[in-house]
């Protein structure tokens, strides 16, 4: 499905590429838009009064304005980053103390599933500010446990909590709208962080209706180029927010004493920006929109469905994730009995099969809860479809030929 509008799938018809959580390939619009920026509109923003660099930066506020609406958000709300982990990172260092008091009873609250990108941050300025960490625990069906969340919320002074929309190793998707409705209700001094890179692409995300604080997406997630990413963040908490990152581009005046800022997005977009991969984004954006998210939601979730049913039938096959399509993305993490998770990648790339092996970035996740070192993830997208599943499959049963000879 869609697979001729991506032109390095097209380029390797023998590809079978199963790695889409980790990046995802690229259509040819977004090629077409970041060429047709470098060759004919390639200037800097905000500063030239020259055509070329207001028609660049036309451009580049156009793409703010694509993912604004995206997402339901005022672009004023949009801050570009270079994805997910600057987005956080922005966050965990920007909130000052009023949100996190140093040396206090607070918590910074996550999950035992967070991705390193919205973990690592947390946990350092847990450290530095002297607060105490939390991790809210996964079920034995490999779901958030709410239970457990309701008795630390209830317990402990929680400031912030942060967690994935959906989970880049066991593809489970948080109901964000019950958890926020708890949280406002029984702690509504928390701040609402929400790591959105997995999700962004697969499932609908409408900011306001979710009332989430922060919202960060990584646009290589979403058919965008690498090195470009979202932070929606609500207006009065973007504004309290320290920039992290100054110098030109972001400030009012600067005096020899002291500097003011400029005014929402600039005053969090220091430096020039990666003009190209905004557009890019932008264009990204565009066909996500033109395909329809809804749609590209319920196409995977017949591929998720076709993947579980082969997995139950395989044997010496151990899922790690939910079993059934309910509340589930198609990332699936796994092991096969005897066999190690990078000797299984090897194999089945001799297969031109392109899955990924490791701990991908949940290194909490595997000890404490999956237990193992590593798993194999094949994560899915809409190029792929149920034969892509079949070749994987049949790799699946190679891979176990040559380790029983």
């Amino acid at each position: 499905m869609y697979k001729s509008d991506f032109p390095l799938l097209t380029n390797h018809p023998e590809l079978v590429y199963l790695d889409s959580a980790a990046t995802t390939q690229k259509p040819n619009v977004v090629i077409e838009a970041i060429k047709h920026f470098y060759e004919n509109e390639n200037a800097n923003v905000h500063r030239g009064i020259y055509k070329l660099s207001e028609n660049a930066t036309d451009l580049y506020e156009q793409s703010r304005n694509t993912i604004a609406s995206f997402i339901n958000s005022k672009p004023e709300n949009i801050i570009f980053t270079s994805g997910v982990t600057e987005g956080m990172n922005m966050i965990a260092w920007g909130l000052g103390e009023e949100f996190i008091e140093t040396n206090s009873d607070d918590m910074l609250l996550m999950t035992s599933m967070e991705h390193h990108s919205n973990l690592v941050p947390w946990q350092q300025r847990g450290i530095r500010s002297d607060v105490k960490l939390g991790y809210v625990k996964v079920t034995k069906d490999y779901r958030l446990n709410l239970k457990h969340l309701h008795e630390v919320v209830k317990a402990q002074n929680v400031k912030i909590l942060a967690l994935t929309h959906m989970s880049n190793t066991l593809g489970s998707i948080s109901d964000l709208k019950q958890i926020i409705s708890f949280m406002r209700k029984n702690s509504p001094q928390t701040l609402i962080v929400v790591d959105g890179a997995q999700a962004i692409a697969h499932l609908p995300v409408d900011v306001v209706d979710l009332d989430v604080d922060f919202y960060a997406f990584s646009g290589h997630k979403i058919f965008g180029p690498t090195g470009i990413g979202i932070l929606y963040g609500k207006s009065y908490l973007l504004d309290r927010l320290y920039p992290i990152h100054t110098g030109g581009g972001m400030i009012r005046t600067v005096e020899k004493a002291e500097s003011t800022w400029a005014p929402l997005p600039d005053k969090l977009e220091a430096g020039t920006p990666n003009i190209a991969g905004a557009i890019g984004l932008g264009k990204a954006i565009e066909y996500t929109k033109h395909i329809g998210i809804q749609k590209i939601f319920d196409y995977e979730q017949e591929l998720i469905e076709y993947f579980i049913t082969k997995a139950n039938s395989t044997d010496r096959f151990n899922l790690f994730g939910p079993n059934n399509t309910k509340d589930r993305g198609a990332v699936f993490s796994f092991e096969v009995d005897g066999i190690h998770a990078h000797d299984l990648a090897q194999l089945l790339d001799e297969k031109n099969i392109a899955v990924r092996a490791g701990h991908h970035c949940t290194q909490i996740l595997m000890k404490e809860v999956l237990q193992v070192p590593a798993t194999v993830r094949a994560s899915f997208s809409i190029y792929n479809d149920k034969h892509d599943i079949d070749m994987l499959f049949e790799g699946i049963d190679y891979a176990k030929t040559v380790f029983s000879s």
